[in-house]
């Protein structure tokens, strides 16, 4: 995926008609936008809340959380997501606001839940349900974000 400009991606979601009876897309200042092309690959049901990363030399940034797109089927325009820059004080806010959480609580390490081995005869990944372990405030982020939506 490719981001896009601001402008671009509001060009994309044009307001519609007055009394339009269905969902209302609208790019707002506190999201960014990426579209693939090529690929014609887009965020679908379910991806809301995961990461949008990029390298800058060599190291990956987080710098969008999944939000919304118009449909995943055969895209035309480009997926939202909310601009982890945009909300970088509020992040800091609350990072300063909340204790630091005690390392002594947390379980022993294990093996990484999400890793799933294949066999040579395997193609296919199986789908597997697995936890994760994140911070209070990138929870709190997330609620936040998707309550807004």
């Amino acid at each position: 995926m490719t981001l896009m400009g601001q402008d671009d991606c509001a060009w994309m979601y044009p307001p519609p008609p007055e009394g339009y009876p269905g969902p209302v897309y609208a790019v707002k200042e506190d999201m960014l936008c990426a579209a693939s092309r090529k690929t014609e690959k887009s965020i679908c049901r379910g991806d809301s809340g995961g990461p949008l990363v990029c390298p800058v030399e060599g190291v990956w940034y987080l710098i969008g959380i999944t939000s919304w797109s118009s449909g995943c089927e055969s895209p035309v325009a480009p997926s939202v997501f909310a601009n982890v820059t945009y909300f970088a004080n509020w992040i800091e806010e609350k990072k300063q606001a909340s204790p630091d959480p005690d390392i002594a609580l947390a379980p022993p390490q294990e093996g990484a839940p999400a890793l799933i081995a294949l066999d040579s005869q395997d193609s296919v990944l199986e789908s597997k349900s697995f936890g994760i372990l994140m911070s209070s405030q990138i929870f709190l982020l997330q609620l936040t974000l998707l309550g807004n939506l």
